[in-house]
């Protein structure tokens, strides 16, 4: 008889019998643990703010949360039921499946798109996806979020900045307007003014004299504001153009003085130079000379009586030069300080009896640093102010613009037959009476068609043009001067009071005077154009 040992056998089921039971806790602890992970992400998903939704690498929408369906006005069932191509409004269907052919390389994207609502309205969309793979099955996984708010604000931005940029052409044309409806009356009043003033045969009274003088002195000043008020709009607008190039800074600064010390030599205002061996800057020269002239003469201006200038010109290493106007004037509140570069600030000198705009200083400001330069003030209230500017010096091995040589005049009795084409009367009027003694033979056309067919006829030495004309423009009219094999070689003096624009010498004219002008500048410049013109074929 045989006995068996259960006892050891026993005790192993009960053992093995106690693990299936702790694996099965095991497994259902995980069981339930990832069934309240899985309800959790569906609720997450489900109740997000932004729109999900999963799709098959064939385009088709395999799961989608709330969200989504209410973006799209569809019934989760319904959306089910849709492919990519459905709902995406921007692209075709070739391009959509070339877009899921990128992404199954790239694996992700995140792009702006329209989605079509069920009611045909398109809804904009950032629509973030990543490819992935879920039990085996690879997916897109994709959330869409609604940008509509942004797309508006976008559209209002980009609505306003076209509006602020048709009022900024507006008013750029507006002031150009003006300042030719300005300039041409003021041609008018200073071009009689001075020939009251230079009537050799009738002369004026002391009284008359005087009264001339405030007349031109007026005129002067109205000019001055008129060009100050159309520089600082050019600048604001990026329509101001400059000409660097390398400039002796100390022989401009000579000029300016000898230009101002009349001014200060009627208040008793000494003026002394201190001019250093400095290189020549990179600055429009023009530009610079405006800049120079107009902090002296608030220097003079500003200044006490029987005062001092001081102009000290000298360099800041080896690639700023330094420019210094000092005076002995009442000074500036340090208060004010901050304000005396704005436009139109002239901290309390409108009620001072000095004339002014209020815009020089901060002409000079936009100036100097379009020039790639910095300006500043020291200033001591009851002992003067000290104006400074730096500009970057030329290179070294940068040439010097020289002026061209002065073109040999011609005989001072050669007399210049000159067409003028204007349509404002009192204009031609002063022109008539300035022809005389200017040596032109004058003809005139008040519009541009008839100025057209005289140049044929009559072919002029040179022709005057006025940019706004009646009917066809200037600009237009010397373009077909210059197409016409009969006009095209006689030289186009563009007479206006705009400025010029880009490409206007490219168009056809060979110089441009700005109204209002002096008999001498328009007879030396008649005889430029007319010495330079190649002359007829």
């Amino acid at each position: 008889m045989n006995f068996i040992d259960i006892i050891r056998h026993k005790r192993l089921e009960a053992e093995l019998a106690d693990h299936r039971h702790l694996l099965e806790e095991l497994v259902a602890r995980r069981t339930a643990e990832a069934t309240r992970q899985s309800a959790r992400s569906a609720i997450i998903v489900d109740t997000a703010m932004d729109g999900f939704f999963l799709v098959d690498l064939t385009g088709r929408i395999v799961d989608c949360n709330r969200a989504f369906c209410r973006m799209l006005g569809y019934d989760r069932e319904e959306l089910l039921a849709l492919s990519i191509p459905d709902i995406e409004a921007m692209e075709t269907p070739a391009e959509t499946r070339a877009h899921m052919d990128r992404l199954m390389v790239d694996g992700h994207d995140r792009f702006d798109t329209r989605h079509r609502h069920r009611d045909g309205t398109e809804i904009d969309v950032e629509v973030s996806v990543t490819l992935a793979e879920n039990g085996g099955e690879r997916l897109f996984f994709a959330f869409a979020h609604d940008i509509g708010e942004r797309k508006r604000a976008e559209a209002a931005l980009a609505q306003a900045r076209d509006e602020a940029e048709r009022a900024n052409r507006a008013k750029s044309e507006f002031l150009s307007r003006m300042s030719h409806e300005l300039r041409t009356p003021l041609n008018a009043v200073l071009g009689f003014a001075q020939l009251l003033e230079a009537d050799a045969e009738h002369p004026l009274t002391p009284n008359q004299a005087d009264n001339v003088g405030e007349i031109l002195a007026a005129g002067d000043h109205l000019l001055e504001m008129v060009n100050e008020v159309l520089d600082l709009s050019r600048i604001e607008s990026g329509r101001l153009e400059l000409g660097p190039e390398a400039v002796a800074v100390a022989p401009l600064v000579e000029a300016c003085t000898t230009q101002i010390r009349p001014l200060a030599e009627r208040r008793g205002i000494d003026l002394a130079l201190d001019l250093g061996e400095v290189g020549e800057a990179r600055a429009d020269p023009t530009r610079l000379k405006q800049v120079v002239l107009n902090l002296l003469s608030n220097a003079v201006k500003y200044n006490r009586e029987g005062g001092h200038i001081a102009v000290r010109l000298g360099a800041r290493g080896d690639t700023r030069l330094h420019l210094v106007v000092e005076d002995t004037g009442h000074g500036i509140d340090p208060a004010y300080l901050g304000r005396l570069f704005q436009p139109f600030e002239r901290l309390g000198s409108a009620y001072s009896g000095i004339e002014g705009t209020g815009i020089g200083l901060t002409l000079c400001k936009r100036l100097v640093e379009a020039m790639g330069g910095t300006i500043g003030v020291d200033s001591t209230p009851g002992a003067g102010s000290t104006f400074w500017f730096e500009l970057p010096l030329s290179p070294a091995d940068s040439i010097p613009s020289s002026p061209s040589p002065p073109a040999a005049r011609r005989p001072s009795d050669h007399r210049y037959r000159v067409l003028y084409i204007e349509d404002d009367r009192v204009n031609v009027g002063l022109l008539k009476l300035l022809a005389v003694p200017a040596g032109l033979d004058l003809l005139t056309a008040e519009n541009a068609e008839d100025g057209l067919v005289m140049a044929r006829r009559e072919r002029p030495d040179v022709i005057l043009l006025d940019i706004n004309l009646p009917g066809m423009g200037g600009r237009e009219a010397v373009g077909h001067l210059k197409a016409d094999a009969v006009t095209a070689h006689i030289p186009a003096i563009a007479v206006s009071g705009e400025s010029r624009e880009e490409g206007d010498f490219a168009s056809g004219f060979d110089a441009w005077l700005m109204k209002p002008f002096e008999v001498e500048r328009l007879r030396d410049l008649i005889r430029r154009v007319v010495k330079e013109a190649p002359g007829p074929p």
